[in-house]
């Protein structure tokens, strides 16, 4: 399936970095924030959010690209089943500033 996610790589994959002994540790839980090169910017900050190394939060996104750029996920796939007001889904991706938005449950 065609996707907009940013990290469409990375459904079910844990993140991992270095910790200060060169040791390859699971990233810790909690929010990061880290920058990138790609996405069409040679520079963008990202607030990303895990949980055992994946991408992961219950109480908003999980993604957040300081172009608006929004990916809601749980336990490492993109999920919003997230009802409105109006008693409608929200979208677990915003992408192209809003005007792209795409629906997942469970990934």
């Amino acid at each position: 399936m065609k996707t907009v996610s940013r990290f469409a790589n990375y459904f079910n994959k844990r993140f991992y970095e270095t910790d200060g002994e060169g040791k390859r540790v699971v990233v810790p839980d909690g929010p990061a924030l880290k920058r990138f090169k790609g996405f069409g910017y040679s520079d963008i900050q990202a607030i990303l959010h895990f949980k055992d190394g994946l991408l992961h939060n219950e109480d908003g996104p999980a993604i957040e690209f300081a172009d608006a750029h929004v990916e809601f996920w749980q336990n490492g796939v993109p999920h919003n089943e997230e009802i409105n007001a109006n008693g409608v889904l929200m979208p677990a991706i915003y992408a192209e500033y809003l005007n792209t938005r795409e629906y997942w449950i469970n990934g």
